[in-house]
């Protein structure tokens, strides 16, 4: 059936029409462009029939088709991924102002080594569907005096796949995906802020830099020590003198 063909318009129903309303245009479709009973009848004509009934007669297919318009038969565009929560990195002020080599411990999300990212074990091989025969479609054919109906729905023994789902890989449990922890020295440079990303090559993840308040002044600080320095200082010279 060509892309510039609407099933809809093929079986001639709308949008919103039930399954038992796309059952009964098809079945009416069938009877009068089936080459065996109509003669002179488009075989092309009945085979975009076929292939239309069989879209919309699967919810799974129709929705499908519904989302990515007429005739289309690719697989639906890859959503992008969800956003990967950042690692979170504690830093001093001091550490964010003159940078700093940070140790840190972090899980990270791996292929699976054990089945590759398959996610079943390697070398296995999903086993055919023995009902369909690998063809994910099953086919009735209803005769009568004047009609030969054939009727074709998706397997329901495979859901249309063809095969059997492959028996999952025991060390990621069919996900494919593995957490492992890992342990690197992130380099901070100098004059970084509060809530600064940082990437580091090879690391999925990104660093999100936690800068703590910068300190009370450090003078009043060292002013406060000298001054007790002195002071004990000159106790200990008393002491000593006397």
């Amino acid at each position: 059936m060509g892309a510039k063909h609407d099933y809809y318009d093929v079986l001639g129903v709308g949008r919103d029409a039930t399954g038992d309303e796309i059952k009964r245009a098809f079945r009416a479709l069938a009877r009068r462009l089936h080459p065996d009973v109509a003669a002179g009848a488009d075989s092309e004509s009945f085979h975009d029939v076929v292939a239309a009934y069989e879209v919309l007669s699967h919810p799974r297919r129709r929705s499908l088709y519904d989302r990515l318009g007429f005739g289309s038969r690719r697989r639906p565009a890859a959503r992008p991924a969800p956003a990967v929560p950042p690692i979170e990195v504690e830093l001093t002020w001091f550490e964010a102002q003159r940078g700093v080599a940070k140790p840190l411990e972090f899980d990270e999300t791996l292929a699976c080594a054990q089945c590759g990212g398959r996610g079943h074990a390697r070398g296995v091989r999903p086993a055919e569907c023995i009902r369909c025969r690998g063809t994910g479609r099953l086919s009735t054919l209803r005769e009568s005096a004047t009609l030969r109906l054939l009727e074709v729905r998706a397997c329901p023994s495979c859901e249309g796949r063809g095969h059997e789902p492959a028996p999952a890989c025991s060390e990621c449990e069919g996900s494919g995906r593995t957490t492992a922890l890992r342990c690197l020295r992130v380099r901070v440079p100098a004059g970084v802020r509060d809530g600064d990303l940082i990437q580091v090559e090879g690391i999925e993840r990104r660093f999100r830099l936690n800068v703590a308040p910068r300190p009370r002044d450090s003078r009043l600080v060292l002013g406060a020590a000298g001054a007790a320095f002195l002071c004990a200082l000159g106790l200990l010279l008393f002491l000593t003198a006397r």
